[in-house]
């Protein structure tokens, strides 16, 4: 009779083991997906903020000349730079980087008199009327 007394005992110890393993395999699976996300989304800010820091500003869009100002705090290669004129990419002839803070000019093979110029960047874009 005293058999039937210890089946319920090992019934709930082995209930118990199963129930904490459950839980300890969950507790380490959140854990890395909350560290993974974590460190991802470090990441992402990093990149953002990277991005921020190469700002433009068209300073003059004249003829064939389209000179942009890096205004952010990192310098830009001129190959991160596209510039539209009425919203078709155009190709320019320069090379190398803009400084922070300094300009650079783009002259394009024909002229954009009376167009709208826009000069895309990492961080942003900006638009002007072309002289």
């Amino acid at each position: 009779m005293n058999s039937k007394g210890i089946t319920p005992i090992i019934t709930i110890a082995l209930l118990l083991l199963v129930a904490i393993g459950i839980t300890a395999t969950a507790s380490i699976y959140i854990s890395s997906l909350v560290r993974t996300s974590g460190t991802t989304t470090q990441e992402q800010i990093n990149v953002v903020t990277k991005q921020l820091a190469k700002t433009i500003k068209i300073e003059n869009a004249k003829g064939t000349n389209v000179t942009i100002r890096n205004i952010g705090s990192e310098s830009i290669d001129v190959e991160q730079i596209s510039v539209y004129v009425d919203g078709v990419k155009k190709d320019c002839t320069w090379s190398g980087s803009i400084a922070p803070q300094t300009t650079k000019t783009c002259v394009l093979a024909a002229s954009c008199s009376g167009s709208v110029v826009r000069a895309v960047g990492p961080g942003n874009e900006h638009s002007v009327t072309c002289e």
